[in-house]
């Protein structure tokens, strides 16, 4: 799935933004090794199927000359397939001096696979600084969220619309529907326009939701229940996978979102939401409170753990404690 979304999404960048600088998660190289000749064979025959290469490619100088784009009406071959996807692995300098797009083409992997929370993220960054930002989130439902006491979330059925969150830089944020393939029937019923959003004005921490991620070793459990202590926040977290998690408090349905663990993001992890949820009026700093730093190539190694809040209030409160439990939590 990874590599299929990845290649299905160079193809398309390609096709409107000739040449196009793409930094994706997966890598060609590993794809065609030997060993992994049936898993190629399975990529190439999803992305003829939801990406069918019908459609003319107009013919545009590359100055990748290591890639070809074919623009004929022929299945897309096992080579098309690699050669797309390395279009997604530029070399990390590259990205210093240039536009560029970082793409993560399934976050929540292990949410991907119990059919729960997934999504689909893609950034447009200008002078290292987020002007497009694009959620796809399949499972999250566009007509509302529910929620028991902080468990996942109900698993939708055939019918299902999930949510589209959409920004660019001074332009707001949007939420509009996202409709599969198999249930383009349902689009004259859904035929909504995006909607702007806006993150919660709520002030008082013992009123907040906060929501983190339901796989335990991509947070710090007992530094979040310290913070919860002190902030006094009284309800469950709501736990689910992906950057998801991002347009849920960009519509303002949860308040606080806080990645804990000190290893550096990924800035594929971070750049979509970070802008989705500024536009909606939300705060993005690291765990000292400074803006994230997009110019170290694909990790961010100039800062440690992530707090995302829906208002600067909230997020000066999550900030000053977090300034005494995370340091005792670093062994300071």
């Amino acid at each position: 799935a990874d590599y299929g979304a990845q290649a299905v999404i160079s193809l398309i960048l390609f096709a409107h933004n000739c040449p196009c600088r793409l930094l994706g998660e997966e890598e060609s190289i590993t794809l065609a090794l030997d060993e992994n000749k049936t898993v190629l064979e399975t990529v190439v025959n999803a992305v003829n199927e939801i990406y069918p290469h019908n459609i003319f490619f107009h013919q545009c100088s590359s100055r990748r000359e290591d890639i070809r784009v074919p623009h004929v009406v022929l299945p897309w071959t096992a080579q098309d397939i690699i050669d797309a996807i390395k279009m997604g692995n530029i070399n990390v300098g590259e990205i210093a001096e240039n536009d560029f797009w970082v793409l993560d083409p399934i976050d929540g992997t292990k949410g991907f696979l119990r059919r729960g929370q997934y999504a689909i993220g893609l950034a447009f960054l200008r002078d290292n600084v987020p002007i497009i930002g694009i959620i796809a989130s399949p499972k999250l439902p566009f007509f509302g969220w529910e929620d028991a006491a902080g468990e996942v979330p109900f698993l939708p059925g055939p019918e299902f619309i999930g949510s589209l969150f959409t920004a660019s830089l001074g332009n707001g944020a949007y939420v509009e529907p996202l409709i599969s393939n198999k249930d383009l029937s349902l689009a004259d019923d859904v035929n909504l326009p995006p909607r702007r959003i806006h993150t919660s004005s709520t002030t008082n921490t013992a009123d907040i939701v906060f929501t983190e991620s339901y796989e335990s070793e991509h947070t710090n459990r007992l530094l979040s229940d310290r913070l919860f202590h002190h902030l006094h926040i009284q309800k469950d977290p709501i736990r689910i996978d992906s950057m998801s998690k991002f347009g849920l408090l960009a519509q303002g349905d949860v308040q606080l979102l806080m990645r804990l663990k000190t290893a550096p993001e990924m800035i594929w992890d971070q750049a979509p939401g970070n802008l989705i949820v500024t536009e909606a009026g939300g705060v993005v700093t690291d765990g000292n409170g400074h803006p994230l730093d997009f110019s170290t190539g694909k990790t961010l190694t100039n800062n440690k753990r992530v707090i995302v809040s829906a208002n600067r209030s909230i997020h000066d409160k999550v900030i000053e404690a977090l300034q005494i439990y995370g340091q005792v939590d670093d062994g300071l």
